[in-house]
Formats: C-alpha cells, structure tokens, sequence
C-alpha cells in the first residue's frame, strides 16, 4: 500500500519493467480487502488477507530496488533510502494523526481520551500492533470500541520491516558477495518458515489476536517478497513463451484462490494460524504478482491495467489510512451497515485519499512545498515535521491535562448495626418500602455490579454522587466483559472465542475483605455483607446472550433459546440474586437492550429478549425490580439511541449523565 511500482532494470540480466497492473492490484484489493471487510466483516470475512498481499507486494519492490542500485553502484544509499520512505509515508500520516487529535480534543467523549490517545502516539512511533498487544483489544472484538487508528498496525509493522530490510540486504551482500542474493534468497525463505511456526507455536484458540499483530508472526510475508524479488533478481522471467504462458496461467489460478479465501476464510479459521495458512496465502500472493509482470493481453492484466483501477493503487495508501477513521468518525459504525452509509463512507474515503496524494503527498515526493510548488530542503522539511509531531503530541498533552480527576471506588463498610435495608429500601413502587439505609438518615447505598455497562452505571453514579453530596454512596464492583453464567468459554460477534475467565466466574467465591480493594477481584459474596447495599443494580449481559460453551452442559457451543442453558442461565442468575440480596438490598436488574451493532446470531434481538424472560422467570419471589432500560436508550437506530449511546452497545457521555438522573431520579426516587 506504501510503494508504487517503480522500474526494476539492470544492465547485466533480464529484469521485469515498469509493470502498472501491479498498482492496480494494490488499489483493487485495498477495496475488495479490508475497506470492505471494515464495513461489513460479515460479508467478506476474509477480507483481512489482502493485508498478507500487500506485505509481498511492498517486500517484493523494495528488495528489487534495493538490488538493482547494488548492481548499478556496488552500494546501499541509506540516506535517500530513508528520505523516501519518510517522504511517501509520513505527510499523510501526521494529515490524518493531527485530525484526530483535533476531533479529539474539540469534540469527542472524554471517555475515548486514553485509548486514542495510546493509539495516536503508538501509530506515530510505527509500533501502533504491539500497541493493541499490550491493550489487550481484540481487532476481531466488535462490544467493544476500537480506536480510530487501529487498523495502523500494518503501517507498523511495514515501518519495522522498513528499517531492517537495508540492513539484512547489506550483510547478505557484503558478507557473502558472489553467492550474496542466492543467500540471501535462502535465508529469508529460512525467516519465513520460522516466522510461520512462531505463529503456530503462539497460537492458543480462541482469539488469535497476538499472532495477528505481532510482527515475528506476520513477517513470514514480508520474507516471501524478498524471496520472490531475489528469485527474479537471479534467473529473470521466463524466456520462453511456453514458459510466460504457464506463469500466467498460474496466476489466475492464484487469483481464483485468493478470491475464494477472501470470501471464506477468516479470523475463526484456526488452520491457518495453526498449519502455516498464511504462508501460503503469501506464496499464492507471490504467484499472482509474477503472473502480473508477464506480458499478457489478457482480462487480468487488461483490468488491473486500466486507469481508473491503477489510480486507486496510487492512491491506496491514503485509501487505507484514512478510511477508519472516516467510517468511525464521520459516517457512525451503525450507519456503514446500510448501503447508504458505505457508499458515502468510501466515497469520503476516496476523496480524502485522492486530495491527500495529489495536494500534500505527491508534492512533497517531488521534494516541494504544498500548494506552494517551491523546492524544499532537507532540513526545513524535517524541521516542519518536527514541528508538526510537537504540536499533535502537545494537543494530547493538554487533551490529557484536561480530563477530569480519576475517582477511585473504595470499600465504605456499613456502619455498626446497620440493618442493610432488611426491611427494605424506601425505593417507590417496591414492597416494604419503609425500611431503613445503611444508617439511619444516612444516604442510600448503592452496589453496582455487571459488566462494562455497568461499569458506566456506576461511573456515572458515583459522578452524580459527588455532585449532591449525602443522597447516595456507590460502591462500583463491575468489571469488562463479566457474565453471570459463570465458567466456561464465549464468543464475541465476530465469531472470535475466548475463555469467561476466572475473574468474571468468582462472583460466588469468598475472598478476604481488605482483597476487594483490587479491582480484579470480584466477589460478590464478599462485598454484599461488608458494604450492606440498600441497592444494588446490575444489566442484564449481552454476554450471557453470545454463544457459550459450558463445562457442566457437555462439550458442545450452546446459546440462550436452548433447553440445557436456558435451565442454567435460570440457575445462576436466581443465585446471582440471592448473593446480591443477602442482606435485604433491594435488586434492580436493568433488562437488556437490543444492541445496535453488526446482526450476528451472538447479538440477535430474539436471544436477548429470551434472556430477559429467563432472569423474570428465575427471580420470581425474589426482592427484585426490573428497570426498562430498552426503554431508556431508545430504538436500535433512532435519534435517541445515537445520542444515548456510542457504538450501539456502550453509553456516550450524555447517556451516562442521562443514566445517572434516570436511576437516581425515577427509580430510586432520589430528587
């Protein structure tokens, strides 16, 4: 996606010219790739490999440079090697990172601030795919909001292999001279082998989003590029048409390969993390460029010849960087769903990259100013850059300066004899409504428990508790991603697996006191009888709605809707009651809400509404209200439901406050 296709000549053996397809075909699949599997992964799940395409493609022309300039000069001119990547790849780049940073500080929730903070400053510094290694953030995982620059971890990783391929180049080349691309050639072919089996080795189940990123397991293209380019740098094409035809013939077979993949494969394919199927992905990819560079009349090379399909390779590297941000800012995940919304989505996507290349980064590869035509220098360009990093990271600086003061929840014990609301809780419309609080006169005392929902209840509680000072206290024990049908394993929309985890599944489990204190401690059993909430609100977890595989129901996925978990999900949820009203709190459960995001069968509406029914059916007799929180966020897709929440499934920052008066308000009766 960096690199157009450039003359690949030298005076001494036969080498493959200036072949345009091969733009096209970057511009093709940067389409028919990820810009649509960004849209709609439903539809093209694997559109993800286009990636492995590009890391040949980009592999293969830097080598083919780098060893033409050895044949011509006898050496490696590092400084102009360096000043080329840095003139294609950064104008845009600090384009697209200074944009965000300006949305960021002008327009967005304060609660994105760290995330895309990270996420700039990791995209700045190309290491943005150990960045999302580090977050712990699914690029398969769609509950949760991703950053605006996480699809930068390619750019990284191209930016890593970047800055060791001249090096790598120079030993081989040095060291071993008359045999230099022939070794060349083998150990990178060594290289890709190993990076595969780094990737198998790596690779757990479930979600694979390690060996995705990580640079060591991804590699393996990039080392299939300098294999292909050494190959052709040695023997040449073919020098009979028997042998160009067989070629070409061969890449469409590629071709068909790759676009069957391409629609069939994706992240839940564990064969190819497991059995080397990137690697052949790769290879496949390498095929299909050597065919290109065939001479040939026929309908690939016309195709990926013609002009309109070649502008797009052009332009493809502003396609990739700015279309994600453009889909998850401007147009609204919810709204790339529909047609409407794609086709304006990449037609902004289009425009923004084709005003980019042409005012910004193709002047300044032919070292002039923008808009301005003059000649720049080496040094006001790099001190402009400086610059331009200084203000984006000042902006974040301040962005950051300004967010609000963290508040951190601790354990407030009830006071000696408090009867924790065993009579009840004073909560309008309830049974027994003239209990007592935590201490006679004392505020209400309130316990939030869930998943990451909750965990903004109770944000957005604890916010409006600090502002009226002696209605509530709220002690905030929700965690990401918890259940309440504990153990076992679960998928996320996207089809991605992973394990409930051990922390989500020990609600039931004792621990000491002065242990609730760590916020990866959840003990529900614990907390109830040392906080003696006269509330407690949870929201009913689209997690218990996902596919779920459950030791004590057998080895086989099941879901909400069949018999065996229905029974179980009833179970843990009339416990999970039990537990939380121990002490006589009254239980609010927040019904769960249709979710505004891609349909999947692990989000379908017709679930959720069953399991709303089951957590009726199971707490029947119990100290419990339901609260309609459906009713609160508004219909998927209405007016209400974009400002009230952010992605279709988390709060935005008028929701929480909206959230906070409503159950402090409505429900719990506090004016």
């Amino acid at each position: 996606m960096t690199d157009s296709a450039a003359p690949i000549t030298a005076p001494t053996r036969p080498r493959f010219a200036y072949i345009p397809g091969l733009d096209g075909m970057r511009g093709f699949w940067v389409v028919v790739g990820p810009i649509i599997y960004h849209a709609r992964p439903d539809f093209l799940p694997g559109g993800i490999l286009a990636i492995d395409l590009f890391f040949v493609l980009s592999s293969y022309l830097i080598t083919s440079i780098a060893l033409n300039e050895w044949d011509k000069t006898g050496r490696l001119d590092l400084m102009a090697y360096a000043g080329r990547r840095v003139r294609r790849l950064v104008p845009a780049l600090l384009l697209c990172t200074g944009a965000l940073t300006l949305y960021l500080a002008l327009f967005a929730d304060a609660s994105l601030v760290p995330r895309w903070t990270g996420s700039i400053v990791a995209t700045l510094t190309y290491c943005a795919n150990w960045f999302e290694i580090v977050s712990g953030v699914s690029y398969f995982q769609q509950f949760e909001d991703p950053s605006p620059l996480y699809h930068a971890w390619s750019f990284a990783i191209e930016e890593q292999f970047y800055l060791f391929a001249p090096f790598f180049f120079l030993l081989c080349l040095k060291v071993f001279r008359t045999h230099a691309v022939r070794m060349l050639v083998a150990l990178s072919a060594v290289l890709a082998l190993v990076s595969a089996a780094t990737m198998s080795l790596l690779y757990k189940g479930g979600d694979p989003t390690r060996v995705y990123y990580g640079t060591d397991t991804r590699a393996q293209a990039l080392f299939v590029g300098i294999v292909l380019a050494g190959v052709v740098h040695s023997y040449g094409p073919p020098r009979t048409t028997g042998g160009r035809n067989v070629l070409v013939a061969a890449g469409y077979v590629a071709a068909v390969a790759f676009a069957v993949a391409v629609f069939t494969i994706s992240e839940k394919t564990s064969w190819m993390f497991d059995y080397g199927g990137f690697l052949v992905v790769a290879a496949v990819a390498g095929v299909m460029v050597l065919a290109l560079s065939q001479p040939s009349r026929g309908p690939m090379h016309w195709f990926f010849g013609w002009t309109p399909v070649r502008w797009l390779g052009r332009v493809s590297y502003g396609l990739y960087l700015f279309h994600w941000p453009i889909y998850l800012v401007v147009i609204k995940p919810d709204r790339m769903k529909t047609t409407g919304g794609f086709a304006l989505g990449l037609a902004l996507t289009v425009l923004a990259a084709g005003l980019s290349f042409h005012f910004v980064e193709q002047p300044i590869m032919q070292r002039r100013v923008p808009f301005l035509g003059r000649r720049t220098q080496p040094w006001p360009a790099a001190f402009a850059a400086t610059v331009a990093v200084i203000a984006i990271l000042g902006g974040l600086l301040a962005v950051n300066a300004n967010q609000p003061a963290e508040v951190r929840q601790v354990l407030i014990p009830a006071p000696p004899g408090a009867s924790g609301g065993t009579g009840g809780t004073g909560v309008p419309g309830t049974s027994g409504a003239t209990g007592t609080t935590g201490a006679p006169g004392g505020p209400l005392r309130v316990l939030v428990v869930g998943d990451s929902v909750s965990v903004q209840l109770g944000e957005a509680l604890t916010a409006w508790s600090a502002e009226h000072p002696g209605k509530i206290i709220v002690y905030n024990k929700a965690h990401l991603g918890c259940i309440v049908a504990r153990y076992g394993d679960k998928r996320v929309p996207g089809g991605a697996e992973g394990s409930v985890g051990d922390l989500c599944s020990a609600w039931n489990d004792p621990v000491p006191v002065d242990r609730l204190a760590d916020p990866d401690v959840i003990s529900w059993v614990t907390a109830v009888p040392a906080f003696r909430p006269d509330v407690v609100i949870a929201h009913i977890t689209p997690w218990d709605v996902t596919d779920r595989r459950v030791p004590a129901l057998g080895p086989d996925w099941t879901h909400v809707g069949n018999a065996d978990f229905d029974t179980y999900a009833r179970t843990e949820y009339r416990l999970a009651t039990q537990v939380l009203t121990a002490t006589g709190a009254q239980m609010i459960w927040l019904n769960g809400a249709h979710l505004g995001t891609e349909p999947a069968p692990q989000n379908d509406p017709a679930r959720i509404d069953r399991l709303n029914q089951l957590v009726a059916e199971a707490t029947s007799g119990l100290n419990v209200r339901f609260a309609d929180f459906p009713g609160f966020v508004g219909a998927v897709g209405s007016t209400r439901e974009s400002q009230i929440r952010r992605d279709g499934v988390h709060l935005s920052e008028r929701g929480e406050e909206e959230a906070a008066a409503w159950l402090t308000g409505e429900i719990l009766g506090i004016k």
